[in-house]
């Protein structure tokens, strides 16, 4: 808490990032603050580690709350350069493609609409790593697309799939 008084000095910068995390996990007004001082960081320090850093607690919380677009918009953001490739090399995109597995394969309760849930694979779906270690999101992805009507988008990413993982009896069926 000392340190964080310097915030115009990269400890106290530092300090007031790893304070916000700690507090983040609480409600009320100070959970709420915590909450927008870890957004300003992760924004201002979003391609250094002191940014994603935040970024990443940030997105804890939303997630906590239910909010999993903030979350994934969080993570998106600090995952690199607009064009870049997202395939799981940094730590944000490691975090986006966990809550693209929430999303998809490990459906709760407390999840957006299908077609919304849609939405986010097509807007995140770099995210989804390649090869076998992706085709999960990708499997729960088709499963929903098949289960709001959308066939032709469900066989296209149905081909995306890793040969092992397309040769499996389930996706098969699935692909059919």
């Amino acid at each position: 808490q000392p340190a964080a008084r310097y915030d115009l000095t990269v400890p106290g910068i530092t300090a007031k990032g790893r304070l916000a995390a700690l507090q983040a996990g609480q409600e009320g007004p100070v959970g709420d603050h915590a909450e927008a001082v870890l957004a300003d960081i992760a924004r201002t320090y979003r391609y250094e580690a002191l940014g994603q850093q935040a970024a990443q607690a940030y997105a804890e919380r939303r997630m906590r709350h239910g909010d999993y677009v903030a979350a994934l918009a969080m993570a998106d953001a600090s995952a690199g350069p607009p064009g870049a490739d997202h395939s799981g090399a940094s730590v944000d995109a490691a975090l986006a493609a966990r809550i693209l597995r929430i999303l998809l394969v490990e459906p709760g309760k407390a999840l957006p609409a299908p077609a919304d849930r849609v939405a986010l694979y097509w807007r995140y779906q770099g995210y989804a790593t390649p090869g076998v270690s992706g085709d999960d999101i990708r499997l729960g992805a088709a499963r929903l697309m098949l289960a709001e009507r959308l066939p032709d988008a469900a066989l296209t990413v149905l081909k995306q799939l890793a040969d092992v993982t397309a040769a499996k009896p389930d996706v098969v069926l699935l692909r059919a």
